[in-house]
């Protein structure tokens, strides 16, 4: 996927606040909880979601720009 890399590392710092990489979680839950969103691309999936699903308007930039707004 070709995004504007502002976009991509806005959704990649918002998924991993979410969802982190978390290694330590595998030794007492299970393998499936080290695998953070970036890993799993969901990152990826948002942005596309965001630009092709919903009313067939792009939204993923102006998104980033409502998330960078609102994280300064």
């Amino acid at each position: 996927m070709n995004y504007d890399p502002k976009v991509k590392v806005t959704f990649g710092a918002l998924v991993d606040t979410i969802i982190p990489y978390t290694p330590r979680l595998a030794y007492g839950q299970g393998a499936i909880q080290t695998v953070g969103g970036l890993y799993s691309h969901v990152d990826e999936y948002l942005i596309w979601s965001l630009d092709h699903l919903l009313l067939n308007v792009p939204l993923a930039s102006p998104t980033t720009e409502l998330l960078n707004i609102a994280a300064g």
